[in-house]
């Protein structure tokens, strides 16, 4: 019998709670700044509730889907997401790490392409099979397109964010809060780009 793309299984809450996971453990990584080899209590409960907090987000993405069908595929997009976030971070600062903890200019931008690749990898395969649900063979073109649509998210999310921060200080406003301010609307209006270039354009049905 064929399952229904809203309908919840243990396959989706399994996978979301991998994917808190997978946030629980870059947040823990990116904000140590260091490895954590033997799990302490504070870093298992905190990998634990974000495993929990994004089964849950799925289940509830899920029953709004009943509704308006998308929710369940933006859900797991967004859980794919904040898991991906950690991806690039957490990958970032392992890589500093490795090579002794301090490193050029240069080299931090060859270390955040590296991670931004391995991130929009994780990315692509999250997505494709779980968020989209696509069976199909993957192709180099689609890929592709998903790399595209990946890029200029990024260059909206920085141009946004310039943007408003530039707007601020030419009216005189300059402050912290702006700023991180300036970059979480940014973020909110490429999320919505990213899933509709992913939705409509990459894994099209």
């Amino acid at each position: 019998m064929k399952t229904s793309p809203h309908k919840l299984t243990e396959r989706d809450l399994v996978f979301a709670a991998i994917n808190g996971a997978i946030f629980g453990l870059g947040f823990t990584l990116v904000s140590n700044s260091s490895i954590p080899f033997f799990p302490e209590l504070p870093f298992l409960i905190t990998t634990l509730a974000f495993s929990i907090a994004a089964a849950i987000g799925v289940a509830i993405g899920a029953a709004l889907a009943q509704w308006r069908g998308f929710f369940f595929q933006l859900a797991k997009f967004g859980v794919v997401g904040a898991a991906n976030t950690a991806v690039d971070l957490g990958t970032y600062n392992l890589i500093i790490l490795a090579v002794g903890g301090s490193t050029t200019v240069i080299g931090a931008m060859l270390f955040k392409g590296l991670s931004f690749t391995v991130a929009v990898i994780n990315s692509y395969i999250w997505n494709r099979y779980w968020s989209f649900g696509k069976k199909d063979e993957a192709t180099a073109g689609e890929f592709t397109k998903f790399v595209s649509v990946s890029v200029i998210g990024l260059v909206l999310n920085a141009t946004i964010t310039g943007a408003i921060s530039y707007f601020a200080a030419a009216n005189g406003i300059v402050s912290s809060t702006l700023a991180t301010l300036a970059a979480a609307i940014a973020s909110v209006l490429v999320l919505a780009w990213n899933f509709l270039g992913y939705k409509l354009f990459v894994f099209k049905k």
